[in-house]
């Protein structure tokens, strides 16, 4: 229990450790993220475990837009490296211009 202690006092678990309770909502992208759990949450809990992510990708698709959030799917996203472009990235879901989603079906990660 001592060295837990003495662990989380250097090293926060998380970013949230260290925002005050009264700006915890003020963070980057604070609503489309919330809108975003929300409807992971909801697609998860209607149809659990087990499933392709092809399944969980269409669920999301009409979650994010019963939600009113702006999306696109399979976004192609241009990798470089020291400026110089090595490839190409497939993301499942571009939410809002902003947040990156990748999808993982699995059991345990």
């Amino acid at each position: 229990m001592v060295l837990a202690r003495r662990w989380n006092r250097r090293w926060p678990q998380i970013a949230t450790d260290t925002v005050p309770m009264s700006n915890r909502d003020s963070y980057r992208h604070a609503s489309t993220t919330k809108k975003l759990l929300e409807c992971f949450f909801d697609v998860y809990h209607e149809l659990g475990f087990g499933f392709l992510e092809a399944v969980y990708g269409n669920a999301l698709a009409i979650a994010f837009t019963q939600k009113g959030l702006p999306f696109r799917r399979e976004f192609i996203v241009p990798v470089f490296f020291r400026r110089l472009p090595v490839g190409t990235y497939k993301a499942d879901f571009l939410i809002a211009n902003d947040i990156v989603v990748e999808l993982k079906a699995a059991r345990a990660i």
